[in-house]
């Protein structure tokens, strides 16, 4: 575990604003101390943002939306009316928000493999 530091010093470390920092505090992310000036472990906070168990869990669920029968013998683009490009398309952009959300950046290569499978569905 890391030396606890301040919010400004984990944000020059991160390369993040000390107000991502405070939001991601506020958002369940673990700090050292709760008590003014408040402290955070920086690799704590590295782990907290990547969450890759979360973030899997996330897109294999996503892709399995696409995949299955939600009812009435029809997969979710069937119901919806829209081609499976299309859905794959939306559920990335799903994806894609809810990674921001979770660690604070955009996704990046290299993809998850179904992440990868979303992406080929929809065409890019």
């Amino acid at each position: 575990m890391s030396t606890p530091v301040t919010i400004r010093t984990a944000a020059r470390v991160l390369g993040v604003s000390a107000s991502q920092i405070r939001r991601w505090v506020q958002q369940g992310a673990p700090a050292a101390c709760e008590r003014r000036p408040r402290t955070v472990n920086v690799e704590d906070l590295r782990a907290w943002r990547q969450g890759p168990d979360s973030l899997t869990a996330l897109a294999a669920a996503l892709l399995d939306t696409l995949r299955r029968d939600c009812g009435e013998g029809m997969t979710a683009p069937r119901l919806l009316g829209i081609d499976d490009a299309r859905a794959a398309a939306l559920l990335l952009v799903a994806f894609d928000r809810a990674h921001h959300a979770l660690t604070g950046r955009d996704a990046a290569a290299p993809w998850s493999a179904e992440v990868a499978a979303l992406r080929a569905i929809a065409g890019g």
